[in-house]
């Protein structure tokens, strides 16, 4: 694959392939020169010239950009999905970069304690929000980029984990480049990895992943060091990395458990010293269980609280959540073995009963799978070791989302992405132990690899195009979860979102039909109806919503548009006010208040409360648009002109009209 591949993309997508195609091509440069070719090193791989090609990991590393830019160069402009809307754009930490100089400002939202245990990745979307708004293009863009770079550190992590000391020496120079390319390809173009990457919320899976890769690599090339700079220098790396990570993603909490087993598993020395250099990295541990706990209580109620505390999602039994787990891991394995029916939202019911016969059998494959890790582990051919490690990182990594610890959702494929590398490294060994052993020549193992990932690449970037469209993806996931109510609802809101309500309304009675009780579906009917003029038809159905969930502050601002469109404006007013008092930074909910004084006259009432929602969202372009109407109501034209025009630059329409209608 060449640069002239991206010929299809548009100009806006082509421009900046490239410019992330030369920013990550000088981080392969960077790699090569610190971590592959740094320092004398114990030469473990014996003196064998090998082929133009694998002797040169830059051009490895090229190849594994260009793969990675190929599978996702059509997913820049995905919209934002599902949940998206919740946690960026609605959401009034990432707004307010101010928040992140002063996290306790926020401690009456919504997402403050998201804030605090997520900071670092809550950060990185508080900046593209910053810079690029609601534009998705620069978020991808993120995203991508650090994708590209976990490859790379997965192809560095290869090659630094043959030069260790348990490494035995090999008679073909080849072979380590064979397995950390092949390894970082199939991690970049598996199609598993694209709900990690295009579904940009999840971005903190992938981020806590660099940090995590980040950190193990910076390990093992302190403990490969001879110059003492280097070492401490990126020890120190390594504890920044872990700590990072901490405060990005749960996922982060095995890293000094895996760095510490790579440890007694491939380097050598006195067991009690090498404990003593792993004890600030173990010592990060506790950096999750105490933010969650509380530093703000007295430190016996914390330890003594840390094994009954109520960690996980309440309204799944943590021990149905761990049963159910078994056969969502032998799911992932499916997927990362063969990647069809992949799904935004799996069915999968939980299992209540420990002893039943996929339980137990999935169960047994599992602990199968495990004990031929450690078995792995213990051999002196250091390929089978590397896939031992492989094996028992997977379970180690998966463990924290797919343990006891319940989570809202049972499956979700993005849970993989930190796994896959152990996955993806015993598979690679696997393969090419096989290839050496049948009787072809180099060309045709070669070929076969380029035709094993020409198919992973060109299934990614099918399985992208369902993220380029919100009645896509749901589409897609009705048919494949055709008794989860929550795909009915998500793709009845796609519909709305497309001025459809009437299709809409459809998938809103199925999702009814699948689970009454959920208040959901009937805010969703609500908004359908508004939409079509039909205002009592959608007073019922968000009275209908507060009814099962009095907590639904959306349903209240519903409530205050029906009310508002009635001139009952007393009514309004009410319902706004019980929205804000559930979450007071809902712009919508001060929109509409604003809109109730203008209504009332009472004008400085209503400049602060549109100037309120223009903080909280700055990029609501409709408070843009009454604050001008304002303006006009008090003879300020240039005022009004000022605002109708922030307003139409932020895609109000009606304040464009606005702005002709001045000029």
């Amino acid at each position: 694959m060449t640069i002239t591949d991206l010929k299809f993309l548009t100009f806006r997508e082509r421009h900046s392939a490239f410019a992330l195609a030369n920013v990550t091509v000088n981080c392969a440069l960077s790699f090569k020169k610190t971590i592959i070719q740094a320092e004398p090193m114990k030469k473990n791989i014996a003196n064998v010239t090998a082929s133009p090609f694998w002797s040169k990991p830059a051009i490895h590393m090229i190849v594994i950009a260009l793969v990675g830019l190929f599978v996702y160069s059509e997913t820049f402009d995905a919209p934002f999905q599902w949940d998206e809307r919740e946690f960026i754009a609605n959401n009034p930490i990432i707004k307010n970069l101010s928040f992140f100089a002063t996290p306790s400002a926020a401690k009456d939202l919504t997402y403050y304690d998201a804030l605090k245990h997520r900071y670092i990745g809550y950060l990185t979307f508080a900046l593209n929000y910053k810079i690029h708004g609601y534009d998705v293009f620069g978020y991808h863009i993120f995203n991508v980029f650090v994708h590209l770079i976990n490859a790379l550190l997965v192809y560095a992590i290869i090659l630094l984990s043959f030069k260790t000391p348990k490494a035995q020496p090999i008679d073909n120079a080849e072979m380590p480049y064979r397995i950390a390319t092949l390894t970082s390809i199939i991690f970049v173009a598996h199609p598993i990895q694209t709900e990690a990457i295009t579904y940009i919320f999840q971005r903190l899976a992938s981020l806590a992943t660099f940090f995590y890769l980040l950190s193990f690599a910076a390990y093992i090339y302190s403990r490969l060091s001879q110059a003492s700079t280097k070492k401490i220098g990126f020890y120190l790396l390594c504890v920044i990395s872990c700590i990072a990570g901490m405060r990005t993603k749960e996922i982060m909490f095995t890293a000094p458990l895996i760095i510490t087993l790579f440890e007694l598993i491939f380097f050598s020395g006195g067991f009690k010293n090498r404990i003593l250099f792993l004890l600030p990295i173990l010592s990060t541990l506790l950096i999750i269980p105490l933010s969650h706990l509380g530093t703000e209580r007295p430190t016996t109620e914390i330890l003594t609280g840390i094994v009954s505390v109520d960690v996980g999602y309440a309204k799944i039994d943590r021990f149905h959540y761990f049963f159910t787990q078994f056969g969502v891991i032998i799911d992932y394995i499916k997927l990362l073995l063969l990647p069809i029916n992949q799904c935004i939202d799996h069915d999968v019911r939980l299992i209540k009963h420990f002893w039943t016969a996929m339980n137990v059998g999935s169960l047994f494959v599992l602990i199968l799978i495990f004990s031929a890790g450690l078995k792995l582990l213990t051999k002196r051919d250091f390929m089978k070791k590397l896939a031992g490690f492989g094996i028992i990182w997977f379970f180690i990594t998966i463990s924290v989302e797919s343990t006891i610890i319940p989570l809202p959702t049972i499956m979700n494929e993005y849970r993989v992405y930190l796994p896959s590398f152990g996955f993806f490294t015993a598979l690679s060994v696997g393969l090419i132990k096989i290839s050496d052993k049948l009787p072809v020549d180099g060309r045709s193992r070669f070929l076969g690899a380029i035709l094993l990932i020409s198919v992973l690449a060109g299934s990614s970037y099918v399985r992208n195009a369902v993220w380029t469209s919100d009645i896509a993806l749901w589409e897609d996931a009705t048919i494949k979860s055709p008794k989860r109510h929550r795909t009915f609802n998500n793709l009845g809101n796609a519909y709305l979102r497309s001025f459809q309500p009437e299709t809409a309304l459809i998938n809103f009675d199925k999702a009814i039909e699948l689970y009454p009780a959920n208040n959901l579906p009937y805010h969703s009917k609500a908004e359908a109806f508004l939409m079509m003029g039909e205002f009592d038809k959608a007073e019922k159905n968000y009275k209908k919503s507060l009814q099962l969930n009095p907590k639904y502050f959306k349903s209240y601002i519903g409530l205050g548009l029906v009310a508002t469109s009635r001139d009952s404006y007393d009514e309004a007013e009410e319902s706004y006010l019980s929205a804000l008092k559930l979450n007071p930074m809902s712009a919508l909910a001060l929109n509409g208040m604003g809109f109730i004084r203008f209504k009332q006259k009472k004008y400085s009432e209503a400049h602060q409360f549109f100037d309120k929602a223009i903080i909280s969202d700055p990029f609501y372009g409709t408070a843009y648009l009454n604050k001008g109407t304002l303006f006009l109501a008090e003879g300020l034209n240039q005022n009004a002109l000022e605002a109708f025009n922030k307003g139409c630059s932020l895609g109000n329409s009606d304040a464009c009209k606005k702005v002709k209608a001045l000029r």
